[in-house]
């Protein structure tokens, strides 16, 4: 056991000395580059030399902290004293009505090409969540029946918004039961509340904003459950946490992986501690499986529908396209095989390293032949990679940069400025929406030049630290906690260890931050892990 946290240990470290190295050698221009416009460039003996200081840099850092007390706040055994209080309610409603500007000025909300798409075909379009795509397309309907689609959707925004400021609202009251210090509390309530990415969030009908908030309380159910030394799913407030937090299972396309890992960590915990497993979590997993398994069978079945490969598959894609496009050793049996997705011309043309959306969604892209292909691909796709290991490497590097570099802040679906108002929702193609740009709601609650004011606040101060610095920092204190030896700690944050894995190791574009929004939403609570500490049991009450 020591050998494993040894070897976990300095694989951390030598990621989060690598990382930073890696950022400066790559060349990116913009999203849509191509070959020459995005690449990595050379590396030399003064990288060593950087990684080497970098390594022994944050090695010693862990050392000298192992010894030093940094203990501030004691995680008390119990789950919660209360779901509601005056006080929470109060900070719910302030964020509400602090989120409510910009709620008139884009109602019914912001969106993406995805929701307009899902609202129009609520069952063909099965690259979406089915249950995430049901829902939006019965408040469509709802907004029909009453007056117009808007009025719908406005609704459903609302809701989510309100489901936004509970799970915010309930991660800060969390923190406060461990001790965390009110001014704290009243600060991350003020971020929540004004700077700008969140009322930006609040107010956009992705997918990702309710995915993440129910994300929270995934994450607070799995903390608790690693932390706590009673058994704690054996209490009622813990069981109906956790039952709410599994709706995020119909939210997103990888929280079935999250889920599903995150159990069998706990099943294991439970083997560990050679305790008998609850009930509660067997009967949440097969519901849960139960459930992701009807969406799948009913769109076969109902509609002869399926996901599209290409859906599940966008790096092996990128790793293709990036062999073919830089000549790499191909024969024939594998070109006369990718050449029938695509002509060998257009896969060059095509490749983008930082997305692979140019390719997939291209017109000459032959769907129904990958779908029909899905052993003979893989089996061509492992054939090819035997001769060209450094591209696909380099493939992957650049289709998920953003994800894992300490790249500067990219507003590449992040900012989300189009309301979906009667304009954008009756447009002849959803794609045009791209080419809009900024629009806000039809109604004359404010005036234009409130509205104005208030976009351009949200253009010019939008922001956050980046997806990939995210995830360094979160790295950097998971080293800080095994050199504490605070590894219950670190299975407490499993959740948010596996979504980001997810995502790089699928994501279709190299940056999206709204798919590690869940990272803005828990870090005041990622950057405490260091400063808390177990009470002592006989201390417990």
């Amino acid at each position: 056991m020591k050998i494993v946290k040894l070897l976990s240990k300095y694989m951390i470290i030598t990621y989060l000395s690598i990382i930073p190295i890696l950022t400066m050698k790559i060349q990116y221009d913009n999203i849509m580059g191509n070959v020459h416009q995005v690449y990595i460039n050379a590396f030399s003996y003064s990288d060593l030399f950087l990684f080497i200081v970098i390594f022994m840099s944050i090695l010693a850092f862990s050392l000298i902290i192992k010894n030093m007390s940094i203990d501030r706040f004691t995680i008390k055994n119990r789950v919660h004293s209360s779901f509601f209080s005056r006080e929470y309610i109060l900070i719910i409603g302030f964020m509400l009505l602090s989120w409510l500007p910009y709620f008139i000025t884009y109602f019914p909300g912001t969106g993406t090409v995805d929701e307009v798409f899902m609202m129009r075909n609520p069952i063909y379009i099965t690259n979406q969540p089915f249950f995430y795509n049901l829902s939006l397309n019965c408040f469509w309907n709802l907004g029909k029946f009453i007056s117009h689609e808007t009025w719908g959707l406005g609704l459903l925004n609302f809701i989510e918004q309100i489901i936004m400021a509970v799970s915010l609202s309930f991660l800060l009251y969390w923190l406060k039961e461990k001790g965390v210090p009110k001014m704290y509390i009243y600060i991350n309530v003020l971020i929540f509340s004004f700077l700008p990415i969140f009322p930006n969030y609040a107010v956009c009908l992705a997918k990702d904003k309710i995915f993440s908030s129910f994300f929270i309380f995934f994450f607070i159910c799995i903390f608790d459950f690693f932390t706590l030394d009673a058994d704690v799913t054996r209490r009622t407030k813990w069981k109906i946490l956790f039952i709410i937090s599994a709706v995020m299972i119909g939210l997103r396309s990888n929280s079935v992986y999250i889920f599903f890992c995150s159990i069998v960590c706990m099943l294991f915990y439970y083997l560990y501690q050679k305790k008998s497993v609850n009930k509660v979590l067997i009967s949440v997993a097969v519901i849960v499986i139960s459930l992701t398994s009807f969406s799948g069978l009913f769109l076969n079945y109902q509609y002869g529908q399926h996901n599209r490969l290409a859906e599940a598959i966008g790096i092996p894609l990128q790793q293709v396209a990036r062999t073919i496009t830089l000549d790499g050793v191909v024969n024939e049996s594998e070109n006369n095989f990718f050449g029938q997705i695509l002509s060998r011309e257009n896969w060059k043309e095509l490749y983008h390293p930082c997305t692979v959306d140019t390719i997939k969604y291209d017109a000459s892209f032959n769907n129904k032949f990958l779908d029909n292909h899905p052993k003979e691909f893989f089996k061509y796709y492992l054939s090819m990679f035997k001769n060209n290991k450094k591209i696909y490497i380099e493939a992957w590097i650049l289709n998920t940069y953003g994800f894992w570099s300490l790249s500067k802040w990219n507003i590449i679906q992040t900012l989300f400025t189009t309301s979906l108002n009667r304009t954008a929702l009756h447009l002849s193609n959803p794609n045009e929406m791209i080419k809009i740009g900024t629009q806000y709601s039809d109604n004359n609650i404010i005036s234009q030049k409130a509205k104005n004011k208030i976009n351009n606040f949200m253009v010019k101060y939008n922001g956050y630290i980046s997806a990939g610095t995210c995830a360094w920092i979160y790295l950097f204190i998971i080293v800080i906690l095994m050199a504490k030896n605070k590894y219950k700690f670190i299975f407490g944050t499993i959740p948010i260890f596996f979504c980001w894995v997810t995502i790089i190791l699928a994501s279709p574009i190299a940056f999206a931050f709204r798919y590690t929004l869940f990272f803005a939403f828990l870090m005041p609570a990622i950057l405490l892990l260091p400063f808390m500490k177990q009470e002592d049991n006989n201390n417990a009450t």
